[in-house]
């Protein structure tokens, strides 16, 4: 210090010293305080909740990261309706799944892991003594689905045939007919039955065999037939075909009997046959619209005595997510998407639906309804992450019950809107997350995280990759583009024969709509998507440009080999007219190719991609990177050695994904906001 400062002066000067470290101190921990990477390990997800028929617990399963052993421990978990307070059940079982309660809600049966880690039926007393659970299948390839019988005496489940034992030289012979299965395939899937086992164990019934294949089950009220999806065979490309002309519900008598047909082929069903409680009807989802997977969802409706389906939830004019059945039988309680908020209503088999009131809460997931009426489920709210919800009638807000995740609720998270702007006649919505402190008056860059899909959509509801991206300072966009499933079925349609272009320049109108808030460092704005997002990633650099740094994870990048090596080849050929090998429909397929634009591409871009994964298959990614890295782009190309298609493979592979991705944009931006 200045020897001619004066004693004043130096006090001011040290006080300002003080207050300089208290402020580094104080910006150090409100940082601190921010989402982190750190923070994936500490997020409780919650899957597959069960209301109790008495409506007093709720059973959950609740899924954490173990990075010591790289896998999700998943737990059986018990909450109290009134109090909230959660235990464990089930213990030792570390990979539980689909919980159901007896019919009486004396027992609980669930999915989980035996000793050979194929899925199988266990079933527990809840009578509060300390139980071991009782394992009541044994299958070879596992337990797909299952549901108790009405008197809770039996459990129907569906399990794939064991492979057929050859004998001599031919114990050797792996060959296997290649039909609508994606490239990773190691042998013929096996075509799934229908099963019945005592819920108490025992030896299991087999109900159904054949070529047909089972995929999902329900039992009729009488509790003397049992009804399930069929579909010709058990490929991917049955059940992917958009045409659906190979699904039917058919049942049959648990007594004997052959199966009978409740509802024929061509029936569009995708899932979830499910009696009325008065045992009158039987509901079902299926596909509405001469695309079925551009199209919304509908649930139908058919009366047991006799009669055609008929779709009950049209009017809502929403892709339906889940439905679960009123207890007076006289209708249905839906979700649905609607703009950036998954809504619920309530729809009656004749009448108007009528939209509930959810209060704060924007995204739902895991219907579940109560003997007496009361709904349970899985809400999001815009700053509150995933956690138990109650509804103890359709006339009552939502009430939450839990706290797993309020540790991450009470860091500084970035407030999040919904904006709107218009283009095509659609008013078309997204959702803008700000940086945490964000103040109006700054610039700061902007990052694209575009959602899959296509029939998805974003929602404002708390998402931990999205605030793990405010987080470092950054605004991000999650646009819902043409062939969202948000806005009905023109808006979802409207991605036909357009797969790219359109939604395209909804996004880029999106962006506009998010300059004129005036606060984007136009500078600095990077893209970014997984799965369709990434293949709308890969599209976007190939025809605009000014982007700082592209993120392509899992992308569609060439729909002709797409269609060759995917499990979902089938899917799109409604969209692009058919089958590329077909007159010259090849054209379209190469047209929608961002790999075909790749000359034109000057974005940096980072490539993440599965080896293992049957959606997208890798061969995908490959394409592009050549295509970027021979026309000189800047490119980096990561993979890993993984099976699946969704970023969270394991806790290890998901954490390095996001920091590749958040690392790639921060270095092109060249400034650590």
């Amino acid at each position: 210090m200045n020897k001619f400062v004066s004693g004043g002066a130096r006090t001011l000067i040290w006080l300002l010293a003080i207050a300089a470290c208290f402020l580094r101190s104080w910006t150090t921990e409100a940082q601190n305080r921010r989402v982190t990477l750190d923070s994936l390990g500490t997020r409780i997800n919650l899957f597959s909740p069960a209301i109790s028929p008495d409506g007093k617990h709720i059973a959950v399963v609740t899924s954490r990261a173990d990075y010591a052993d790289n896998h999700f421990v998943r737990s059986l978990v018990l909450v109290d309706v009134v109090t909230g307070v959660p235990r464990t059940v089930a213990l030792g079982q570390s990979n539980a799944n689909a919980p159901q309660w007896s019919p009486a809600g004396d027992r609980l049966a669930w999915l989980g892991t035996a000793d050979d880690d194929k899925p199988q039926v266990f079933v527990m007393l809840m009578d509060g003594n300390k139980v071991r659970p009782v394992r009541v299948s044994h299958m070879d390839k596992g337990v797909q689905s299952y549901e108790w019988s009405p008197d809770g005496k039996s459990i129907a489940f569906i399990a794939a045939d064991p492979p057929v034992e050859r004998t001599g030289y031919e114990r050797y012979n792996r060959s296997f007919e290649v039909v609508d299965n994606d490239y990773l395939a190691t042998e013929a899937p096996a075509p799934a039955h229908v099963w019945l086992v005592s819920s108490a164990g025992g030896e299991a019934l087999r109900l159904t065999s054949g070529a047909e294949s089972a995929t999902d089950i329900g039992w009729l009220r009488s509790g003397q037939s049992i009804a399930w999806v069929s579909q010709p065979r058990p490929h991917d490309g049955d059940f992917m075909d958009a045409s659906s002309k190979s699904t039917a519900l058919r049942a049959i008598d648990i007594g004997g009997g052959a199966p009978y047909v409740i509802v024929p082929t061509p029936a569009r069903i995708l899932s979830s046959p499910k009696s009325a409680p008065n045992g009158e009807f039987i509901a079902f989802q299926r596909f509405h619209g001469p695309e079925p997977w551009t199209r919304p969802k509908d649930v139908a409706v058919v009366r047991l005595s006799g009669g055609p389906p008929r779709d009950v939830t049209t009017v809502i004019d929403r892709d339906i997510g889940e439905f679960v059945w009123q207890p007076d039988s006289k209708g249905v309680v839906v979700t649905a998407p609607d703009g950036t908020r998954q809504a619920l209503w309530a729809q009656p088999l004749d009448g108007s639906s009528r939209r509930l009131d959810v209060g704060p809460v924007t995204d739902i997931v895991g219907l579940t309804v109560s003997n007496a009426g009361g709904l349970a489920f899985i809400g999001r709210e815009p700053k509150g992450p995933p956690e138990l919800y109650i509804m103890t009638s359709l006339n009552d807000k939502p009430r939450r019950l839990t706290r797993f995740n309020e540790h991450l609720a009470a860091l500084d998270l970035g407030h999040s809107e919904t904006i709107k702007w218009r283009l095509d006649g659609f008013e078309e919505t997204g959702v803008l997350v700000y940086p945490p402190d964000f103040k109006h008056g700054q610039r700061v860059s902007l990052v694209l995280n575009i959602h899959g899909g296509p029939e998805e959509s974003s929602k404002d509801a708390f998402d931990l990759d999205d605030q793990l991206l405010a987080a470092q300072g950054w605004a991000v966009f999650k646009p819902n583009y043409r062939g969202s499933d948000s806005q009905g079925s023109v808006f979802q349609s409207a991605i036909v024969k357009d797969l790219a272009n359109g939604p395209g320049r909804d996004i880029m109108a999106g962006i506009a709509a998010v300059k004129a808030r005036g606060f984007v460092d136009e500078d600095r704005i990077a893209v970014s998507g997984w799965s369709y997002g990434g293949y709308m990633t890969a599209w976007l650099i190939g025809h605009y440009q000014g982007w700082s740094s592209a993120v392509v994870g899992a992308p569609l990048t060439n729909f002709l080999d797409w269609y060759d090596l995917s499990c979902c080849n089938v899917w799109a050929t409604p969209t692009l007219g058919g089958s590329p090998w077909l007159n010259d429909n090849a054209t379209s397929y190469w047209r929608y190719s961002p790999v075909a634009y790749a000359a034109h591409v000057t974005t940096p871009t980072l490539i993440l991609a599965h080896t293992g994964d049957p959606v997208a298959p890798v061969t995908q990614s490959y394409n592009f990177y050549h295509a970027l890295k021979d026309n000189g782009v800047p490119v980096q190309f990561i993979v890993y050695p993984v099976q699946g298609h969704p970023i969270a493979a394991d806790p290890v592979h998901e954490r390095d994904t996001y920091r590749r991705w958040i690392s790639w944009i921060d270095h092109h931006f060249g400034v650590s906001e």
